[in-house]
């Protein structure tokens, strides 16, 4: 069974694809540790924050961080809330 992003990779056209890849501004294929990550620009104004999706094994994605940024924009080292993620997860 496909996740929606598979799925939508799917039954992507080619011609499509670049016209999507204008509204992104970077396509990254991890190979080493199986990350694809995606950032989308989330407005026309440069000057907007974007976004980074990344798809991955959890611990993979996890190991790739160094930091995170909380809903509240409180921000800090992904070790000290490594364990917490993994623990809701499960």
């Amino acid at each position: 069974m496909l996740n929606p992003i598979d799925k939508a990779i799917l039954i992507i056209t080619y011609d499509s694809f670049f016209q999507i890849m204008k509204n992104y501004l970077r396509y990254h294929i991890l190979f080493e540790t199986k990350l694809l990550s995606v950032i989308v620009r989330t407005g026309q104004n440069s000057s907007e924050k974007n976004i980074m999706v990344t798809k991955g094994a959890l611990t993979n994605v996890l190991d790739a961080c160094k930091s995170y940024e909380s809903s509240d924009n409180s921000t800090g080292n992904i070790e000290d809330v490594k364990s917490q993620i993994l623990d809701m997860s499960r």
